[in-house]
């Protein structure tokens, strides 16, 4: 019976942090993508400083750098799930995604966790388990558009929101509050509201989930910067 040193619970950067540091490590992740809080969620496109100082994460800055994910203040958000699964790739996680954990026993000396994907129900063993996920608070939505600057005001006030500036010049994102909305429904509710405002701007695309703040520091939602998170779970 193989025991891991780690069950980390949900992916992200501060999952991966932690797995660069424990080889004995694997996640479970219940979505199809890797990148679930700043990514998915089309997190920030506003890039907030930090220096990493770790292997680790000098790694991944420096593969986030070789994709020009960064520019001066602003951060290209579409593609920090690629950069994550590069460096997975790179030190060999032990991931498994479309994975939902069914229960958590602990033992004498260890845990059990008792998963469930198209392979069936399967249990797990560690020493520790990590919750990396996120509590779901004040939940979001992000709108990628194109547009000239002079209709944004008009958007934020039929919104009841805020739009910043994406990672390119006439991209903008805006931010509206989702504390009522299943994802499919905010979505109709965009599309309706953007044509009965008679918005000229054109929609590029709408995330998958909403972006949701968080009190666990080992969730990538309690973080502005990717390399910062992943830097805590490797200082674990």
């Amino acid at each position: 019976m193989k025991t891991y040193e780690i069950i980390v619970l949900g992916s992200g950067f501060t999952s991966l942090g932690i797995a660069s540091k424990y080889d004995s490590t694997l996640i479970i992740e219940n979505k199809e993508c890797l990148d679930v809080n700043f990514y998915e969620p089309y997190k920030s496109y506003k890039y907030t400083p930090f220096t990493p100082t770790l292997k680790g994460s000098k790694r991944l800055n420096e593969i986030f750098n070789e994709l020009n994910l960064f520019d001066g203040d602003r951060q290209n958000v579409n593609g920090f799930d690629v950069a994550l699964c590069n460096y997975a790739k790179e030190i060999g996680a032990k991931i498994l995604i479309r994975t939902v954990v069914v229960s958590i026993e602990k033992l004498k000396t260890n845990y059990k966790v008792t998963v469930y994907n198209n392979g069936g129900i399967k249990s797990y063993f560690s020493k520790r388990v990590i919750d990396t996920r996120s509590e779901k608070l004040n939940a979001s939505f992000t709108v990628l558009f194109v547009s000239d600057s002079k209709e944004i005001p008009y958007i934020e006030k039929a919104f009841n929101g805020k739009v910043y500036k994406a990672f390119y010049d006439g991209w903008y994102a805006l931010k509206i509050s989702a504390e009522n909305f299943d994802i499919n429904d905010i979505k109709v509710y965009v599309y309706d509201r953007w044509k009965s405002s008679n918005i000229k701007a054109k929609i590029l695309s709408m995330p998958t989930d909403f972006c949701y703040d968080s009190n666990n520091p080992y969730c990538d939602g309690f973080y502005l910067n990717p390399i910062e998170a992943f830097e805590v779970g490797e200082s674990l």
